[in-house]
């Protein structure tokens, strides 16, 4: 019998809010400078192995895309939301975050619902 490898297999939907993550880092003078997609299965295992201060028992959201249920979008270093800017910033379930013009460095987490979607 043939196996299929780690990564391949379906992710384990786990219920709760991702770790906060940031794939993208602004750049200047670009139409859309920050941009941080929704997670795929390799951003949720990174930022469990990155997160500091966590506790290895700490469980942390994680699911496949039809399984987000919100996003929250917030500045890396002050923690700002992003709505409190006052920059041209997109965040949503269908695009994920998606900042226009000059830019602060953003991160994203998102809220994982695990039940039945029926």
């Amino acid at each position: 019998p043939t196996t299929t490898p780690a990564q391949d297999q379906a992710m384990q939907c786990v219920p709760g809010w991702s770790e906060w993550m940031s794939n993208d880092q602004p750049i200047p003078d670009k139409k859309e400078s920050d941009i941080e997609p929704l997670p795929s299965p390799r951003d949720f295992k990174s930022a469990a192995f990155y997160a500091k201060g966590l506790k290895k028992s700490t469980a942390r959201g994680q699911c496949a895309r039809e399984m987000m249920a919100d996003i929250e979008c917030r500045t890396v270093y002050t923690n700002q939301h992003y709505k409190e800017t006052m920059q041209d910033v997109e965040c949503s379930l269908e695009q994920g975050l998606v900042c226009r013009g000059q830019c602060d460095d953003y991160e994203i987490r998102v809220l994982c619902h695990c039940g039945s979607t029926t």
